[in-house]
């Protein structure tokens, strides 16, 4: 018996801290989220914004740039990899002065 799950519409129902491996703060409130397979642009308030900035699941990794802790699978070569069994891994490059930031704030 094959059963069909209801997949959820990443762009109607887009939730930051469960889809969004990373994102990136543009000017005038302008933030780009990047996940599995998209790219979603949204103009956010300073209060959604600050919001977002100060989660606990995000970790700055470059100026204007924050990943998601929960999404990293592994640190390697000063970067970060975002992988799942579904899609292609996803990579973002990381300072080395703030990699070993990156590391700790991972552990715990």
């Amino acid at each position: 018996m094959n059963v069909a799950y209801p997949e959820r519409d990443v762009y109607e129902n887009f939730e930051p801290v469960e889809d969004a491996y990373f994102f990136k703060v543009g000017s005038k409130g302008l933030v780009s989220f990047y996940g599995r397979n998209y790219t979603i642009k949204k103009k956010l308030s300073a209060e959604e914004q600050n919001s977002l900035l100060t989660h606990p699941c995000f970790v700055r990794v470059a100026h204007q740039c924050y990943a998601n802790k929960e999404k990293v699978s592994a640190i390697e070569n000063q970067m970060l990899r975002f992988e799942d069994k579904e899609s292609y891994p996803k990579t973002l490059n990381v300072a080395p002065w703030l990699q070993r930031y990156v590391k700790k704030q991972l552990s715990h």
